[in-house]
């Protein structure tokens, strides 16, 4: 019997398949099934498991295909993912403040309260960061015209010294 943090032997021969992968070469699941001697489906733990470990130790990026099977991800795939990532994070963190600020409001004891607000501060960090910039404001913007000149400190500072001369 393993120990429960080694890696399945499912596991270490779909990692393996992973790394010899070429680059946009899709596979079906039907088609690794068979190439490995066991069933692989998208919501086999050995085959999440090993995506992950593809990616953190051998630098190999694994894209899921929903329905069929897999490719080895290309960098341009990996920058595509990233936005679905920003976006879960996003939402992770709306929740977590959403959640803080309701503990906030409960009779917390001091230690306890700080925690919350530590994690609300980091939680409203973390989301607006992530999000993409939202106008404020549906009015119309005015045009440089009509906006006025930028005030000069350095003029209005030495006219004022200049004035006291005379």
């Amino acid at each position: 019997m393993r120990k429960s943090f080694e890696q399945s032997a499912e596991t270490v021969k779909i990692v393996n398949m992973f790394r010899d992968l070429k680059y946009d070469e899709p596979i079906s699941f039907a088609q690794a099934s068979l190439t490995i001697g066991f069933p692989i489906k998208s919501t086999t733990p050995a085959y999440q498991s090993a995506k992950l470990i593809a990616e953190r130790d051998h630098g190999v990026y694994v894209a899921t295909i929903r329905k069929f099977g897999f490719s080895r991800g290309t960098g341009k795939d990996m920058i595509s993912s990233g936005a679905g990532l920003f976006s879960s994070i996003r939402k992770k963190s709306t929740r977590i403040a959403s959640r803080m600020l309701l503990a906030i409001n409960e009779n917390l004891n001091e230690k306890d309260h700080l925690v919350a607000v530590e994690m609300y501060s980091r939680a409203n960090i973390i989301a607006s960061t992530t999000s993409a910039a939202v106008t404020s404001s549906n009015r119309k913007r005015p045009d440089i015209g009509d906006q006025a000149s930028v005030f000069d400190f350095a003029t209005a500072l030495s006219n004022i010294k200049g004035a006291g001369k005379s």
